[in-house]
């Protein structure tokens, strides 16, 4: 009798292991657009929660301490066919990343506004020894 009730407690919680991890990798695997994929979506996606995955352009504003954030997020141009000529604005409040800078490889989430801006809740920025030759 005890040896059965050892048997469903381990396999209820195996499955809870199971189920657990699956979470877990379904929450970090998430899908971004890229700026000109986002801009083609805007009036589908609306008020949606949407990551985009950009470049900081020359020329980002801070204000408020440090806290508000206003800068252009680029296309990457080697990331598909399409020219890297498009262009979001990008508004942020919040804590800064220490390695924000023009020319970075950025991941922000967020909602467009109705002005055809994004507002961003987080930024993530990318590892620059991605992106150093060895």
């Amino acid at each position: 009798m005890k040896s059965k009730k050892f048997l469903i407690g381990g396999i209820i919680i195996g499955l809870a292991i199971i189920f657990l991890a699956y979470m877990g990798f379904q929450g970090g695997n998430s899908y971004y657009f890229t700026v000109a994929e986002a801009l083609e979506q805007r009036d589908s996606v609306g008020q949606s929660q949407v990551r985009i995955q950009g470049e900081v352009a020359e020329g980002f504003e801070t204000s408020g301490a440090g806290q508000n954030l206003f800068f252009s997020l680029l296309h990457i141009a080697d990331e598909a066919a399409q020219p890297g000529t498009a262009s979001i604005y990008v508004k942020y409040t919040g804590v800064i990343p220490n390695n924000f800078e023009a020319g970075r490889h950025v991941v922000v989430e967020g909602r467009f506004a109705d002005d055809g801006s994004f507002t961003a809740s987080k930024i993530i920025t990318a590892c620059a020894s991605k992106y150093e030759s060895a």
